[in-house]
């Protein structure tokens, strides 16, 4: 995560053949991003190879900034992006990015729930007390994503993501034929590659 901490990924750029990928980011900065100053970039590319050119699905594009200066200067600036096609993400170790996805869940009931919250890296405040993925638990339970995951009206009941028990991929194991599953959702998964004769991912 250190080394990485000049970059920034972009999402949504649209990919043109033959492209000045650093030349492509100037233009976005200024552009999309309404920043008048050159920034100054140590190199820039696409992430994953490339294979057939699709304008439709445009691979993701890190950019390495020769100063924190003008790497601060666009992160600061994805406010402006509301509405439009692009996300500004920080770069993080696999490691890291595990972590955040773990612990988000619990940053946007926190912030619904009205406390402080903030995820820096791979550590959750929650009105300035810091958790990670090994203390996930110790969170406390008002600030638990299954208070969101599961909301009820006077004629439905409302439901999303792993930490509601009508989700497919709610945690419950089971077992079929000898096959521990983790979640219905798995077991589906698992069914429909069998069916197509996809036993590489049965």
């Amino acid at each position: 995560d250190y080394s990485r901490r000049y970059n920034l990924k972009i999402t949504g750029v649209k990919e043109q053949k033959y492209e000045d990928i650093v030349q492509r980011a100037q233009t976005f900065f200024k552009d999309d991003l309404g920043i008048k100053t050159i920034i100054s970039i140590e190199k820039a590319h696409r992430l994953r190879k490339f294979s057939n050119f699709n304008l439709k699905e445009p691979r993701n594009v890190i950019i390495r900034f020769n100063n924190m200066r003008d790497r601060d200067l666009v992160w600061r600036k994805t406010s402006s992006l509301k509405g439009k096609p692009y996300v500004i993400h920080e770069d993080f170790s696999r490691e890291t990015e595990n972590a955040r996805r773990q612990l988000y869940p619990y940053a946007k009931a926190a912030h619904q729930a009205g406390a402080q919250s903030s995820l820096n890296g791979d550590i959750l405040y929650i009105n300035k007390r810091p958790y990670t993925a090994e203390t996930v638990n110790n969170i406390p339970a008002e600030f638990h994503p299954k208070k969101l995951a599961t909301q009820s009206t006077d004629s439905m009941t409302l439901f999303y993501g792993k930490f509601s028990e009508f989700s497919n991929f709610f945690p419950s194991d089971f077992v079929i034929d000898s096959t521990k599953f983790a979640n219905n959702e798995q077991f589906y998964q698992s069914k429909k590659a069998e069916y197509f004769k996809a036993d590489d991912i049965v």
